[in-house]
């Protein structure tokens, strides 16, 4: 019977294989690390301009709460409890004095690294391709949803100035909102980014596109769209303090709705529709044409609505001479810039000041408006049919629009109107 081969090669073979070895090219090198572990909580507390200073302090005082607490109620302390303690108890069980020393080390890490990634989270797509650090896919998800989140007061200040001077306005900004610079330079970098990227788009879905370049979920896509509109149009609040940037986007996503051209795709999604606009200058000129037409469309609205307050009938004809002068204006950046001011304090104002209107009885005023002016040009005028079925359609999808507006400005839907 022939003998069992050796456990181990024989010298001879080794020295073989290691020649052999000697010969070949090195074509791969790997580096296996442990994914990073990402501090949420410390993480939006560095997006929101907290030093690392005043982290950790308020986490010394935390930790130090909590383990007074349980020590005080005897409950024994572990690397498995579900608290602030349990990332300081890995191995041993650290005395009260090494708690500032841990946790001061552990947030000079943590917003070491944050610093690091600020580039890389301000360019989703190089995240796929760095190095240095090693991330779970749902902490890639989560640090850009993070970093993409926004600041209400900043984005509020943000949306009335021209795109190109965005970021040269950073320190307006912090000093006319008071949030942290760093707060105020993130914004501006990721709006002038996103807007920049989405002014290039020939065609296809804006919202989609921006999700797909930015790495970002769907919804905060179709968010960032609403940012787009609203820098492009450049809605101006300086004098309406009541205005929240939560009615902003509320009123971008009823615009884009009705009033830009559905069939467009791309950038030019975001305009507003250059035949509504081109109705709208119509239809002013064709009323202002005809003699007593503010009587007559009141009358034909006092029809419809038996219950009209009566206050109405004395503001009836500047109310319609203020929606057609904004109407037809809308195509001159100046006027879009001051569209929302003049309706708050042209439309808006009047009648709830002078006329004692709720919100509903602005919205049925409304549309008594739009379901009416077929009747008032057929008393008033003699159009071809197709003439004035256009008449009809834009002048509905302009009141549709500055409807929803008003509905945002009076916060009726926190009020469940």
């Amino acid at each position: 019977p022939q003998s069992p081969a050796p456990l181990l090669p024989c010298a001879e073979e080794c020295e073989r294989r290691d020649a052999a070895m000697a010969e070949d090219e090195l074509v791969m090198d790997v580096c296996l690390t442990v994914p990073m572990r990402v501090d949420y909580e410390l993480f939006r507390l560095w997006l929101g301009g907290m030093s690392e200073e005043r982290a950790t302090s308020n986490r010394v005082c935390a930790v130090s709460s909590e383990l007074q607490e349980a020590l005080s109620n005897g409950n024994e302390v572990s690397a498995t409890s579900v608290s602030w303690l349990a990332r300081y108890f890995h191995v041993v069980k650290p005395s009260p004095e090494r708690f500032e020393s841990l946790v001061s080390r552990d947030i000079r890490e943590q917003f070491l690294c944050f610093s690091i990634l600020g580039h890389q989270l301000s360019n989703p797509r190089l995240l796929g391709v760095q190095t240095l650090f090693s991330f779970a896919p749902n902490d890639i998800e989560q640090l850009i949803c993070d970093y993409f989140a926004l600041n209400k007061a900043v984005m509020r200040n943000i949306v009335g100035r021209r795109a190109k001077k965005i970021n040269r306005s950073v320190n307006s900004i912090h000093e006319q909102t008071n949030v942290p610079i760093s707060v105020c330079k993130r914004h501006a970098n990721i709006v002038s980014s996103v807007f920049s990227f989405a002014s290039t788009l020939t065609s296809g879905d804006v919202a989609e596109a921006i999700a797909r370049e930015f790495r970002l979920t769907p919804e905060l896509g179709i968010t960032y769209m609403w940012v787009v509109f609203l820098v492009r149009h450049r809605f101006d609040l300086h004098r309406l303090d009541n205005v929240r940037y939560e009615d902003l986007e509320g009123m971008a996503q009823l615009l884009i709705e009705h009033w830009c051209d559905k069939s467009a795709t791309g950038f030019e999604r975001l305009a507003v529709d250059k035949q509504m606009l081109e109705t709208l200058r119509d239809l002013r000129a064709l009323l202002s044409s005809v003699k007593n037409t503010s009587h007559c469309y009141f009358e034909l609205i006092r029809l419809e609505w038996t219950a009209m307050p009566q206050a109405l009938a004395g503001h009836f004809a500047s109310l319609l001479k203020v929606l057609l002068n904004i109407g037809s204006k809308l195509s001159k950046e100046h006027e879009f810039q001051d569209f929302v001011e003049d309706m708050a304090e042209q439309v808006m104002e009047p009648l709830h000041d002078e006329c004692g209107m709720n919100a509903d009885e602005m919205d049925m005023l409304f549309s008594c408006l739009s379901s009416t002016l077929g009747a008032l040009l057929d008393k008033t005028t003699g159009l071809e049919e197709h003439v004035r079925a256009d008449y009809i359609l834009q002048w509905t999808r302009y009141l549709r629009g500055v409807k929803g507006c008003i509905w945002k400005m009076s916060h009726q839907d926190e009020e469940g109107g």
